[in-house]
């Protein structure tokens, strides 16, 4: 059996890891040399992108959760003053009795018709998320999961 020569036609690495490039490797050296002697130096600037995002995501993170606790306690004190006011009107004999079960019961009714809609608008909608979010970090691929 005659032992196969490699090929002269033998593609070399491209060198797709960043660091193993010439390229990366002579343009982090020309940022080294050009800031030498440097305070504020391109390594700050970036840091200083880096944790302001991140102050950014965080202060966002914060509004949007004090939003949705604000509008949960308002719309829970309309629904709640729309029920005692039809008990009220029951005990001065204004409406028919149930009258505030019956509004209690279509206030929920609209709740529940507003998470549906937003449920088959995206199905992701439908639970806490959390578990979507441990299987994206873990690498696992969900489509829609972070768009």
């Amino acid at each position: 059996m005659a032992r196969h020569a490699p090929s002269k036609l033998a593609l070399n690495s491209h060198q797709y890891e960043a660091v193993e490039s010439e390229v990366f490797r002579g343009h982090v050296a020309q940022r080294f040399f050009s800031d030498r002697g440097r305070f504020w130096t391109t390594a700050k600037t970036r840091e200083a992108v880096k944790w302001s995002l991140a102050w950014a995501i965080g202060a966002a993170t914060a509004v949007v959760g004090l939003s949705i606790t604000f509008f949960t306690k308002l719309l829970t004190a309309a629904k709640f003053n729309a029920v005692k006011n039809m008990i009220a009107s029951e005990q001065a004999g204004d409406t028919f009795y149930g009258a505030a079960f019956l509004t209690y019961a279509v206030i929920q009714v609209s709740f529940v018709f507003v998470a549906a809609c937003c449920v088959y608008i995206e199905p992701l909608s439908a639970g806490s998320g959390i578990p979507e979010i441990k299987c994206f970090l873990n690498g696992i691929y969900i489509p829609r999961v972070v768009r």
